[in-house]
């Protein structure tokens, strides 16, 4: 099975399979329906769609990553501290029920991976993880940092996702240092 990995960019003649794809599966497994960032990477069989993870960057040090309106913790505490500018928040990591998780993950996570450190020079990623995918990762020998008592601000969650913040398990906010993440992926 040879998987191929794109770069879905808008605009791009596969973006809108892509979304429907995305769209599909969060629904089909967390009744939600979350919007689609700018930068997207799609794991390819043949011409089927398998999976997906998404990179969102800041344009600037004032605006914040998604995940920071719906998580309150203390930068104090940090594993990994960094700029908003040196970071990246993952999301949309999905997969289809017939995709070959374990050799198409780790394809996907370190092409995005890569394509954040090289092209737009980050250094750390972030990323809200319910229990299986953060299974999955550390499978890889990827290093989860924990961000110390991060909360879910229920009053920030934007209805059209709210199960994906309500439902158990709840998900978890983490640090990766991406350079160990392309370590890891790559043995």
């Amino acid at each position: 099975m040879n998987v191929t990995i794109k770069l879905v960019l808008p605009g791009s003649p596969e973006r809108a399979a892509v979304a429907e794809f995305i769209e599909e599966q969060y629904m089909r497994r967390m009744h939600v329906i979350p919007t689609i960032p700018e930068t997207l990477f799609a794991a390819f069989l043949g011409k089927a769609i398998i999976g997906t993870v998404a990179v969102e960057f800041c344009k600037n040090e004032k605006t914040p990553l998604p995940f920071e309106s719906i998580f309150a913790f203390d930068h104090s505490h940090l594993a990994l501290p960094t700029s908003r500018m040196r970071s990246l928040q993952f999301s949309r990591w999905t997969t289809s029920a017939h995709a070959p998780v374990t050799e198409m993950s780790k394809k996907i996570t370190l092409f995005a991976t890569i394509y954040a450190i090289e092209l737009h020079n980050k250094k750390c990623g972030w990323c809200e993880l319910k229990k299986h995918t953060a299974r999955l990762l550390r499978s890889f020998g990827i290093k989860l940092y924990k961000v110390p008592n991060a909360t879910i601000r229920s009053e920030n969650v934007p209805e059209s996702v709210r199960s994906f913040y309500t439902t158990e398990p709840l998900p978890e906010l983490y640090q990766l240092d991406l350079n160990q993440m392309v370590e890891a992926l790559l043995t």
